[in-house]
């Protein structure tokens, strides 16, 4: 079921990415709808196995996504929406509790997402050196 799930949506993370090559290959091949077509699915089937090939050449490559992870999954997950928050909550008056508590729960959330980045980013390196030794 897992693969099944996999192979349908793969070629969804691929939409934005190539809408920009689209719009390449459509200015650059104007004349023939055809050379168009034939292009783009070219061009599709290299970005997927391009992946496929990274996928294979990179050695421990679940490791690297994991340090990835938890450096962009952190800050994405926790400091971010913190930070915006408290930034679109401020409406001048800063000592009103109702102000404070926002701060409180944001700064709160804040220090989670930067223990959690730390923490994670740590332990990703160690297991990518303990991985190549």
């Amino acid at each position: 079921m897992i693969a099944v799930s996999v192979c349908l949506t793969y070629p969804v993370q691929f939409y934005v990415p190539f809408s920009i090559v689209e719009e390449y290959i459509k200015k650059k091949y104007s004349d023939s709808w055809l050379k168009q077509r034939v292009i783009e699915y070219v061009a599709r089937i290299g970005i997927v196995l391009l992946t496929f090939f990274f996928a294979e050449l990179i050695p421990h490559l679940g490791l690297f996504i994991s340090l990835v992870g938890s450096l962009a999954g952190a800050c994405l997950a926790l400091v971010f929406p913190a930070i915006i928050d408290t930034i679109c909550e401020y409406d001048g008056r800063f000592w009103e509790i109702h102000y404070v508590l926002i701060v409180f729960r944001n700064f709160c959330f804040f220090i989670l997402g930067i223990l959690g980045l730390v923490v994670g980013t740590a332990l990703s390196i160690r297991d990518i050196v303990n991985a190549f030794e």
